[in-house]
């Protein structure tokens, strides 16, 4: 028999891009719904479809995975060459949640514009088999601040 699940996953705030402008981070909440520790899991980021954004590196020319928990931030990267451009990244073994029941991480990703989509997008995150969309990505051809 599996173990129960122990945590849920939902979209995180919206994200504003603007082409070529500055790159943001979308991502998803992770609530622990346990009565303990969450373990490690394998994170799947995955693009949207028609090359509208792309993964942005964060620290030097990696591609990273954030986790803030209640305990602090803690960062994962991607195990590929940035430079394939790729439509995905998986990070292993990503301890995604504080042991506390009711606690909520957050986990994101930086990506920047490309182009503009027909309307507004998202990255689909999966985290240990469960599947979300990260909060709305709103991308625009010129900054509306």
């Amino acid at each position: 028999m599996a173990p129960a699940v122990q945590f849920t996953v939902n979209p995180a705030g919206p994200t504003s891009l603007v082409v070529g402008g500055p790159s943001g981070q979308p991502g998803v909440e992770v609530r622990n719904t346990g009565g303990g520790s969450v373990a490690p899991q394998t994170v799947r980021v995955t693009l949207p479809a028609g090359g509208i954004l792309r993964f942005a590196p964060e620290v030097g020319s990696q591609l990273v995975l954030t986790v803030f928990t209640p305990g602090g931030n803690s960062s994962y990267y991607a195990e590929l060459d940035p430079n394939s451009n790729p439509t995905s990244l998986t990070f292993r073994n990503v301890d995604v949640s504080s042991s506390e029941p009711g606690a909520v991480s957050a986990l994101w990703v930086s990506v920047s514009a490309l182009q503009v989509p027909a309307g507004p997008t998202a990255l689909t995150f999966n985290v240990g088999g469960q599947i979300s969309h990260s909060g709305e990505i709103d991308v625009s051809r010129t900054d509306r601040s």
